[in-house]
């Protein structure tokens, strides 16, 4: 970390969460985890009750408090909580980023995201395009 470890007597800054809207607008973005090569359910089913669960985390592409992973002391509290500074992973990756920032920059963190969203993009496409109660039907006379 060198350099992001805040001195002794400094009061480490930390941003607020982001708000409950922004991980609404995550989540209707994005299926699955925002590794590229990770397929895993941003939810899952429980096999024993049939219940949906929770198997992701959102992840900060910047850290949220300084020293953190990938700290940006210039990023402002509202870009660091922000929609475009997070990206929803599965559990085992959102956690992996974070223990070795030095393999997860931001900037392929970020490209990632973007792969992410259009991957989601896609799938809605797909799913309007094959599903008969999207379509428009014009009726004459």
């Amino acid at each position: 970390m060198g350099s992001d470890v805040p001195s002794a007597g400094h009061v480490p800054v930390r941003h607020a969460p982001p708000t409950d809207s922004t991980f609404k607008e995550l989540y209707a973005t994005a299926l699955t985890c925002g590794i590229p090569d990770c397929r895993e359910p941003l939810y899952r089913e429980n096999p024993v009750t049939g219940e949906r669960v929770l198997n992701s985390q959102v992840a900060h592409i910047h850290a949220r408090s300084e020293g953190g992973p990938r700290w940006d002391p210039a990023m402002s509290e509202e870009d660091n909580r922000s929609f475009d500074n997070l990206i929803p992973l599965c559990v085992r990756h959102a956690f992996e980023i974070d223990a070795t920032p030095d393999h997860y920059p931001a900037v392929l963190l970020r490209a990632w995201k973007t792969k992410q969203i259009e991957a989601h993009a896609q799938a809605d496409a797909e799913r309007c395009r094959g599903s008969p109660g999207r379509r428009r039907v014009h009726r004459y006379g």
